[in-house]
């Protein structure tokens, strides 16, 4: 762990220092491996995050923008899934003998709604500070054109470590075993929006807890789509109706491969900056 903690200081002694002092700190504050996974039910439940198969022996995190709802979703439950998922991943890894993960971000149906600055920050700053040299890649995913501009807002809370690992790419490229169906891979047993509460914790290696509330379904809420539909559809999450006009939402088409290495290319240059 000491190791993780220096590279991303720089192997500076006294940031390294005051690093794990704040770290420490956190987890006495926070107790984020105890975390009730029944208090942040409403993300678990909409499944916008969930574990994919391995990519070089390092386990694949699927994270899906779209059925993240801001204004249904209270930032501190946000806070509190951010983290509890990556201590369910960081599980995972040491199972497989490994320190670092996979994240591959679905943009498939996001739109404006799903976005939250503040939330990010808080999100990058988790990572960033309390899981250092955990990310061995990100790949972003069916980005659509808009997304450039929501990318640039968010690339300053980021260390130029973590930016270096960011790569927007498409599913295609990624190895299919490590990815569910929808995302055009071949794994094919994953928790799914409509699974039960207990069901989506026993895929992260959690037993329910005994009074888990046993009517705990999203209605009418398939996997996110691979390719934007145009068609008006509403996701029900536990608190209110939140109605999703795909032909607005994912009106802006994705990023084509010349355009992704385009981009790409433009990240590398800036990063030298």
């Amino acid at each position: 762990m000491l190791c993780r903690f220096l590279r991303a200081r720089n192997c500076d002694i006294a940031a390294t220092v005051h690093m794990l002092q704040e770290y420490l700190k956190w987890r006495e504050e926070t107790k984020p491996n105890s975390i009730d996974p029944t208090t942040v039910r409403i993300s678990v439940l909409s499944c916008q995050a969930l574990f994919g198969g391995t990519i070089r022996g390092f386990p694949v995190a699927i994270v899906n923008p779209a059925r993240y709802f801001p204004a249904a979703c209270p930032p501190h439950i946000a806070v509190q899934y951010v983290t509890w998922i990556f201590e369910r991943i960081a599980a995972r890894a040491a199972h497989l003998g490994k320190d670092r993960w996979i994240v591959v971000i679905n943009l498939a149906g996001m739109g404006y709604q799903n976005f939250s600055l503040p939330f990010i920050k808080n999100a990058a700053h988790i990572l960033q500070n309390y899981y250092p040299e955990r990310l061995e890649q990100a790949y972003i995913v069916n980005a659509p054109i808009f997304f450039r501009g929501m990318y640039a807002l968010v690339r300053p809370f980021l260390h130029p470590n973590t930016q270096a690992k960011v790569l927007f790419t498409s599913a295609s490229q990624i190895l299919p075993e490590a990815i569910p169906e929808y995302l055009g891979g071949t794994l094919k047993a994953y928790p799914k929006p409509g699974d039960t509460f207990e069901r989506i914790l026993e895929f992260y290696g959690i037993n329910p807890p005994q009074d888990a509330p046993a009517l705990s379904v999203i209605q009418n809420s398939p996997p996110p789509p691979a390719v934007p539909t145009e068609t008006e559809s509403t996701t029900s999450i536990p608190g209110g109706e939140v109605a999703i006009d795909d032909s607005s939402v994912c009106a802006p088409p994705d990023m084509s491969p010349t355009e992704l290495d385009a981009f790409n290319e433009e990240l590398k240059a800036a990063a030298v900056k």
